[in-house]
This record gives C-alpha cells, structure tokens and sequence, in this order.
C-alpha cells in the first residue's frame, strides 16, 4: 500500500513543477493557449516568487488540470 506521506509528497511535488511549467510559459506569446488557462491566472503566477510558488504548491490537492481535447484526437 502506497503511504498517504508519500502520495502528498508527489502532489506537492507535481504541482510546483506545473507552477514552475507556467511561469516559464507565460513568456511566450501563446501562453495561455498552450497553458490552457487565462491570462490574468498566467500575469498573476509569473509575478509569485519561488518560495510562494512552493507554499502554493503544498496544497494537498492536485492543480494541474487535463485537457480533454488534448488527450483525445
């Protein structure tokens, strides 16, 4: 069985890497068509400094979100 320390480790763990994913899209022009989130989301994650992308990124819930058209051709 998977510890429930472990599983939330990974979480946090996924969610500074897509923090980090996002930060360095949004200086590209097509970021939030790439990133699959708005604009204002992108301005307000590129602004945070690394040890708030990691407070935010310890949230015991995962924050990446899938996009289905991505998944399915």
């Amino acid at each position: 069985m998977y510890p429930v320390s472990a599983c939330l480790t990974d979480i946090h763990y996924l969610n500074l890497s897509y923090l980090l994913l996002l930060q360095r899209l949004s200086c590209t022009p097509e970021a939030s068509l790439l990133a699959g989130v708005n604009f204002e989301l992108l301005a307000a994650i590129k602004a945070l400094p690394l040890p708030k992308l990691v407070s935010l990124a310890e949230t015991n819930q995962l924050i990446i979100t899938i996009r289905q058209e991505i998944l399915l051709p």
